[in-house]
């Protein structure tokens, strides 16, 4: 019987010692996992600054020209009077969706034209460059007038700050907007971008993972 009783506890403290070593074994690399799911991702996020960091510093220039090209002349007496001229700015369906060409005439009904007086590139990350297309993420101050249809001045509009998702397409050597999605309230993207239209998500592709909280930063830097 006294047999029988150490062999019953033998096999306890045997099934005890492998449990804990179990456990053990588990906790060890379940540590381990996160340890290197960090380094991963911190990698990541290393090797991501790193390439925009490089995009900024070769294309920078470039881009910025483009995105304050198209902002200080998209919004103009000239474009108003003649919309063709804005096939010089943007293309595809962007320039058929926003284009003023749609509205014929009735443009010259609305109760006041919208004239940008000025426009620069605070803040910009290049994401994506090639030779014939490129996104940025882009943080845009503007001072823009309020006209009427006859020309007449109307107000100064306080300065405009828009955080925005630029796609330019290379066409006609030059480069022109191929698509635009505005985040600067950042409460609203998700929202928005669900409801964007579907040629829009197309020439974009992915949103930018950093778009809130690029936006975000820079509001506050206001």
């Amino acid at each position: 019987m006294v047999t029988g009783k150490h062999n019953i506890l033998r096999l306890l403290l045997i099934l005890v010692v492998s449990t804990l070593i179990l456990l053990l074994i588990v906790v060890v690399a379940t540590g381990y996992f996160v340890i290197r799911q960090g380094q991963i991702e911190s990698a990541h996020a290393t090797t991501t600054a790193e390439a925009v960091k490089s995009l900024n510093e070769t294309y920078g220039s470039e881009t910025q020209v483009a995105i304050e090209n198209f902002e200080s002349q998209w919004l103009t007496l000239k474009t108003y009077k003649e919309p063709s001229f804005e096939s010089e700015l943007a293309t595809g369906p962007y320039l058929d969706y926003f284009g003023f060409a749609r509205q014929g005439q009735s443009i010259y009904d609305e109760p006041f034209w919208l004239i940008t007086k000025s426009a620069f590139v605070r803040n910009m990350r290049v994401l994506e460059f090639s030779p014939d297309r490129f996104k940025a993420l882009a943080y845009v101050v503007k001072a823009v007038d309020k006209i009427s249809p006859q020309g007449k001045f109307l107000e100064s509009l306080p300065l405009q700050y828009a955080c925005s998702v630029y796609v330019f397409a290379w066409e006609d050597e030059k480069w022109k907007m191929a698509a635009y999605f505005n985040a600067t309230q950042t409460q609203y993207v998700e929202r928005d971008w669900r409801d964007a239209p579907d040629w829009l998500k197309q020439i974009i592709g992915d949103l930018p993972e950093e778009t809130i909280y690029y936006c975000d930063k820079n509001k506050l830097e206001n």
